[in-house]
């Protein structure tokens, strides 16, 4: 038999009917590669529903540890003797009042609200040098514009970008009616703490971390209300129009890259619950080197697998 050169071909890729080492690495880092995309695929549409969960989470924000707190503070502030005398006293104290409560109830946690009182007698008469606020107003947020959180304190519903609570707390000398203090906690504009609310688990409080990793912020109008993490967000937004309850997921370029972080970037989630409020949900992203460490992971699974 006459031989063409076909078997010389052959013999040059294959070695006693094997595959190469080479060949061998190359379907290895093709089925790495594979592998890796279809990872940073199913990893992306994951972290993307963790931020619509969150981003509902700002729009309804609820503070389990303020919650507990203000329940402890209502329960001693309403038994305590030692606010009477503010109350039978015609000189009425109230700067000397507003400092003990502060001190004593709303300080620690709870310091991050901007705290103010009012003092009310038994005929709902103001006892606060500022008398332009009626018990009436705060009666009827309760029926109109509050959800409640424990027995006395509720928190205002149209507060968007802010944690506001308000509670009308009854001061009684055991049968007789002295008045009513009210408390207004509203928490302070453009916080860039990274402290979030913890959570009470079991009788025991735990951190909440589901949103160390991220920024937000609150705008109104297009203007910036409030904002919280690393992320620097602009004081007027861009004029982008996004229809109301829609998710929409936008990429920008890292300001000033570091060369630890050249190809980093953040991805925004844009939500709007109303066509006036906006909320951003930011995270720092870096495609390119999780794209790396994925492929070289799976190939080195793969080849000490083969």
């Amino acid at each position: 038999m006459v031989n063409d050169g076909s078997d010389t071909g052959y013999a040059h890729h294959y070695k006693n009917g094997k595959i190469t080492t080479f060949m061998f690495a190359g379907v290895l880092f093709i089925c790495a590669l594979i592998s890796s995309i279809e990872l940073n695929h199913f990893e992306t549409v994951k972290e993307h529903q963790v931020r619509r969960s969150l981003v509902k989470k700002l729009e309804n924000p609820r503070d389990v540890m303020a919650d507990y707190l203000f329940k402890k503070a209502e329960e001693q502030i309403t038994h305590n003797g030692w606010i009477f005398p503010y109350f039978n006293d015609t000189t009425h104290n109230i700067a000397a009042l507003k400092n003990r409560i502060q001190k004593l109830y709303f300080d620690g946690y709870l310091s991050k609200f901007d705290f103010k009182i009012h003092v009310f007698n038994a005929n709902g008469k103001s006892l606060s040098a500022d008398n332009d606020y009626s018990l009436e107003v705060f009666k009827e947020m309760v029926l109109s514009s509050s959800f409640k959180v424990s027995k006395y304190f509720y928190r205002e519903s149209d507060s968007f970008g802010f944690q506001s609570y308000f509670a009308i707390l009854p001061v009684n000398d055991k049968e007789e009616r002295l008045g009513s203090i009210v408390i207004e906690l509203k928490s302070k504009a453009l916080q860039t703490s990274n402290r979030f609310p913890e959570l009470l688990i079991d009788g025991n409080l735990k951190s909440n971390d589901d949103l160390k990793n991220y920024s937000y912020a609150f705008y109104f109008d297009d203007k910036l209300v409030a904002q919280s993490g690393a992320f620097v967000y602009k004081l007027v937004r861009d004029k982008i129009q996004f229809p109301a309850k829609t998710y929409n997921f936008k990429t920008t370029d890292v300001v000033s890259p570091t060369s630890f972080r050249p190809f980093a970037t953040y991805s925004h989630l844009i939500y709007k619950p109303t066509d006036r409020n906006l909320i951003v949900i930011s995270k720092e992203e870096n495609a390119v080197y999780y794209s790396v460490t994925s492929v070289t992971f799976f190939l080195y699974s793969y080849w000490h697998l083969a």
